[in-house]
């Protein structure tokens, strides 16, 4: 019961500084030396206080990251690291409908051209843009139709 009651303790702290997925809480408390068991009745009744909610977590993820310029690849191998599941990932990102997310492709480029409009930029500064949109988590297919519908 000692050890529930720490492990406990050190969950509830790490879940005062941001939510977590519950595979990320279970890795943190393993790193402290807590048993399986006592990890599982954690977790378990974290769950089931609402504390941890994965659907929830990656939800509020997805939001955050997008509005921090993130692409859904970057946002999708962030979660994955995190320990969730590929189709719940995957389903979540069919959430984000194509009218926003180029919205958010064009605040990026916006932002980063500091109000230029990309015909404007030669060859150079182009390619640095695509490099920069890719490391963000953009593909190629998204960058170049955003790219398109502002040159008709």
């Amino acid at each position: 019961m000692e050890e529930f009651n720490s492990a406990l303790s050190y969950a509830y702290l790490l879940l005062k500084y941001r939510i977590r997925t519950s595979k990320e809480l279970s890795l943190r408390l393993k790193r402290r030396n807590f048993s399986s068991e006592t990890i599982d009745k954690v977790v378990e009744f974290l769950n089931k206080q609402g504390y941890i909610n994965d659907n929830e977590f990656i939800e509020i993820f997805v939001k955050d990251k997008l509005s921090r310029g993130w692409g859904k690849k970057k946002i999708f191998f962030s979660l994955k690291r995190l320990g969730i599941e590929e189709s719940i990932i995957n389903e979540e990102l069919e959430k984000i409908s194509l009218g926003e997310y180029s919205a958010k492709i064009r605040e990026v480029i916006k932002r980063k051209l500091g109000g230029k409009k990309t015909s404007e930029i030669d060859k150079e500064t182009k390619a640095k843009l695509f490099r920069y949109l890719i490391q963000r988590g953009f593909s190629l297919e998204e960058i170049e139709g955003v790219l398109s519908d502002e040159h008709e």
